[in-house]
């Protein structure tokens, strides 16, 4: 349903977010071992903290049952941190696409069911009115 997905893409993106602020403060804390990591020497902290980036997606992609989480775990193992920043920046504007494209979608289908259930009250209304009349004349 609208809601399901709505609630499953701001999941997804909160976990995302989080994975973010855990490379920031990461970054933050070991901005050496994260340069010596981009130059692929990685080091002892900045496998721990790509270790603990990747563990902290993937349980989210089985508890939220995402096939996009997921692929992004497996790419935080094989990826430098750059990369990853940049796949989870690209999830997240996707999934805020897909959401804004369900919200039109859905906010097109309310107003027009709105005006249909208002014609088709109209029209109900005109038939009660045509057939009392025609009931009225056969009288």
């Amino acid at each position: 349903s609208f809601k399901e997905k709505q609630d499953l893409r701001l999941n997804e993106q909160e976990a995302l977010k989080k994975a973010i602020e855990i490379l920031e403060s990461a970054t933050v804390q070991n901005g050496a071992a994260l340069a010596q990591l981009r130059r692929g020497a990685g080091t002892e902290g900045s496998e721990g903290i790509r270790h603990r980036v990747e563990q902290f997606v993937s349980s989210e992609a089985k508890r939220l049952h995402s096939e996009g989480l997921q692929l992004l775990a497996q790419r935080i193992v094989a990826d430098p941190f750059a990369k990853v920043t940049k796949l989870i920046k690209d999830l997240i504007a996707r999934l805020q696409e897909e959401q804004s494209a369900a919200t039109t979608h859905k906010d097109y289908c309310d107003t027009n069911m709105g005006k249909s259930k208002l014609d088709h009250e109209k029209l109900t209304k005109d038939l009660d009115h045509l057939d009392l009349e025609l009931k009225q004349d056969k009288a």
